[in-house]
């Protein structure tokens, strides 16, 4: 009947991954059966047949123990699958290292097992007092024994309840950056960049000061743009107002703050700085987009007519060319323009201005290969 019972469970396991669905629910179907089957067989000795003296004690016994195995046995596979489809769903579908979790069922389960041994061992005619003071005197010495362990695991739990780090996340801990593999009951394990495998005890670990970079909302990207101290005032105000402009406009940039201002005059260039926070949370997306803003500023610095400063730390074989008097001109007329029209956009744009250029350039481009290949995915 055991056998068959196993046999059974196995079979309906296939049954349901042959459907695409892991339901790994067939061993404890066997369990429950098997458990059911015993108790059933002992209640038939103590009431269906007539057996007394020493065979009804061995049968009673024996019915007794293997009842108790496998109620144990049932009890650790419970939790440990529940344990699993735990796991399962706190990551999104995802089969991750669940080590922990799985140390923390095994451990919910022993207790319960052992609750159960006491009352088995009550049942039975002993006495449990000798037992339970054994207990105390050797579980103090061992507990002084394994203190480091208990610590590892004590902040190993820390760790995975605090909802700080989860498995799969890119974390910066003290100067090194790394993704978490796995958090165990000793140790965490952390992929770096290098791609090598590190493991860090749980105590040392939990006292590090960690920078989850998973769980920003967003990236900031900042610059300091040097160009060249031949640009005139006007130039450097249009260049702020175009650059300032054109972040307002990109779609993928936050509105609020952006930040476009003449930081100071070095000595081989006029410094300006730029900083504003991408809508993005992946480091490959960040950088295009960063490319993409700066493809941008690039032209901005073209047409205004000023150049990128050179240090002096670079001989300049050929002949530089000068800044066109034309742009100079232009970009005079054009400041010139906005005191006129009292429109000047100094120390920044107006509210109504910035809600009309909101999101007015296109990302990608139009002519992107992405666009392209969106449009073939298209029915």
């Amino acid at each position: 009947m055991i056998g068959l019972s196993f046999s059974l469970g196995d079979k309906w396991n296939q049954k349901w991954e042959s459907r695409s669905i892991n339901w790994h629910a067939g061993r404890l179907i066997s369990l429950v059966s098997i458990v059911i089957i015993l108790l059933v067989t002992r209640k038939v000795i103590d009431d269906g047949i007539w057996i007394t003296g020493g065979v009804y004690q061995l049968l009673a016994t024996t019915f007794l123990i293997a009842q108790f195995f496998f109620l144990s046995w049932l009890i650790m596979a419970t939790f440990n699958y529940f344990a699993k489809i735990y796991a399962y769903k706190k990551h999104n579908g995802k089969h991750v290292d669940s080590s922990l979790i799985t140390v923390l069922a095994r451990i919910f389960g022993g207790l319960t097992i052992a609750i159960l041994g006491i009352y088995v061992v009550e049942y039975m005619g002993f006495s449990i007092s000798p037992i339970l003071a054994g207990i105390g005197v050797g579980g103090l010495a061992v507990a002084l024994a394994i203190r480091p362990v208990l610590e590892h695991v004590i902040n190993g739990l820390t760790l995975y309840a605090d909802g700080g780090i989860k498995i799969g996340e890119l974390c910066r801990y003290g100067d090194k950056l790394g993704t978490i593999e796995s958090i165990g009951l000793r140790s965490t394990r952390i992929r770096t960049l290098e791609r090598s495998l590190i493991t860090i005890p749980n105590s040392e670990f939990a006292n590090m000061e960690i920078d989850n970079l998973e769980r920003r909302d967003k990236r900031r990207m900042e610059h300091v743009l040097r160009v060249r101290p031949e640009a005139t005032q006007d130039q450097i105000r249009l260049l702020l107002v175009n650059i300032r402009r054109l972040l307002l406009q990109h779609p993928k940039l936050e509105e609020d703050p952006v930040r476009v201002r003449l930081l100071g005059v070095g000595e081989y260039a006029i410094h300006i700085g730029m900083m504003v926070y991408i809508r993005c949370r992946d480091n490959e997306e960040f950088l295009s987009i960063q490319e993409d803003v700066l493809f941008l500023v690039m032209q901005q610095i073209n047409t205004v007519g000023t150049q990128f400063a050179f240090s002096n730390q670079y001989q300049f074989a050929g002949k530089l060319a000068a800044i066109d008097e034309e742009t100079k001109s232009r970009a005079a007329e054009t400041v010139k323009a906005w005191h006129e029209a009292n429109n000047y956009p100094f120390p920044d744009f107006s509210f109504e201005y910035k809600y009309e250029i909101k999101d007015t350039i296109l990302y990608p481009a139009k002519t992107s290969a992405q666009r392209l290949d969106g449009k073939a995915l298209q029915p």
